[in-house]
């Protein structure tokens, strides 16, 4: 067993009960300090222990996702976790096992197939349109508009009403999607690959805020150079993603012409 100075951390942002009663069983039964989670702790912690129902606390993922080295212990009240609380007969032995392996053995999180459905949920499951759906409707209403007004085809009102204002719903769709499944990404080593979409993304919002005070002055001309610069800034997400999707086996749906759905 470990001397009583190397410090276990426990993460919990709404289960305080369940910390200091773990506190009394480690200073009673097992000798030792169990402290809660400070990141100024964490990187001279042995252990970091997670009640297996906050284990995808955006906060907590973040961390991970920073911290890839850190021995993580999954509590709960099942076999699925590290340690089963409710295995009361083994309980000592199971801690004292597990706080005694070597801090380089790590416990994963999410299991691979788990990150795996969660991006086939990101890909698939949100409304109507798939995400990249959404992308090809962001690129079907935020380059057409400015060409059709510019041609005189339409009016001020119905560029921003039915371009604009549709587009932009579907590209905040489309980030806000991105946004909320980057750290899964992140832990299933895709870190790279998502990084690179979220500055294309970046990228892209700049030209976001052009077509919203277009055709009003704005410091930029837009023609139709700007235009395909910024819709191709979407076509190389849609080549990442459609790569990850193949990576992943989820699949590689073909997509809809835009213009044939309206």
């Amino acid at each position: 067993m470990k001397p009583p100075n190397h410090k276990y951390l426990f993460f919990t942002e709404s289960h305080s009960y369940l910390f200091f009663s773990l506190q009394r069983y480690f200073k009673c039964i097992l000798n030792l300090k169990l402290n809660p989670f400070s990141q100024t702790d964490l990187l001279t912690s042995t252990a970091l222990l997670i009640y297996q129902e906050e284990k995808e606390n955006p906060e907590l993922l973040k961390i991970l996702s920073n911290h890839k080295n850190i021995k993580i212990i999954l509590l709960g009240f099942d076999n699925n976790c590290t340690i089963n609380l409710l295995d009361f007969t083994n309980l000592k032995n199971n801690f004292t096992l597990k706080l005694s392996e070597d801090s380089s053995s790590t416990t994963q999180l999410f299991t691979e197939d788990e990150l795996k459905e969660k991006l086939k949920n990101f890909f698939h499951t949100h409304g109507e349109d798939s995400l990249l759906e959404k992308l090809n409707w962001v690129k079907y209403y935020l380059s057409n508009g400015p060409r059709l007004l510019q041609q005189n085809e339409i009016s001020l009102s119905d560029y921003k009403e039915k371009f604009f204002k549709t587009g932009k719903q579907y590209w905040n769709s489309f980030v806000g999607q991105v946004n909320q499944y980057e750290i899964y990404f992140q832990i299933l080593g895709l870190k790279v690959e998502i990084d690179e979409v979220i500055s294309l993304q970046d990228q892209f919002a700049q030209f976001v805020v052009v077509l919203e005070n277009y055709p009003q002055h704005s410091g930029v001309h837009i023609n139709e150079p700007l235009i395909k610069k910024n819709i191709d800034l979407l076509k190389i997400i849609e080549q990442i993603l459609i790569k990850i999707k193949k990576d992943l086996n989820i699949g590689v749906s073909g997509f809809q012409n835009p213009g044939s759905r309206r």
